[in-house]
């Protein structure tokens, strides 16, 4: 009777320990699945950025651009302006 009870409490022992392990090891991978999931939101949240910081680049680039044409014709205009006044000035 000793001798079944100790093999029924070796075998209770070894399946707490076996369903301890899988818990365990469940933990370890929802951890891992969490920490995925937030590396790929954090690499989602990134590239959303990388674009709006794209976009907001171009726009401004364009602004510029379109300012330093009006600019450039501007101080054309001027050039001209004073060409002109020059050849009156000597005629």
């Amino acid at each position: 009777m000793k001798k079944f009870k100790r093999i029924i409490n070796s075998l209770v022992e070894q399946e707490v320990k076996r369903r301890m392990f899988e818990e365990k090891l469940a933990r370890e991978n929802r951890r891992k699945q969490e920490r995925e999931k937030e590396k790929k939101d954090r690499e989602l949240e990134i590239q959303k950025l990388k674009e709006q910081h794209s976009r907001e680049l171009r726009q401004l680039k364009a602004k510029y651009e379109r300012k330093n044409i009006f600019f450039l014709f501007f101080l054309i205009s001027v050039e001209n302006l004073k060409i002109c006044i020059k050849k009156m000035l000597y005629f």
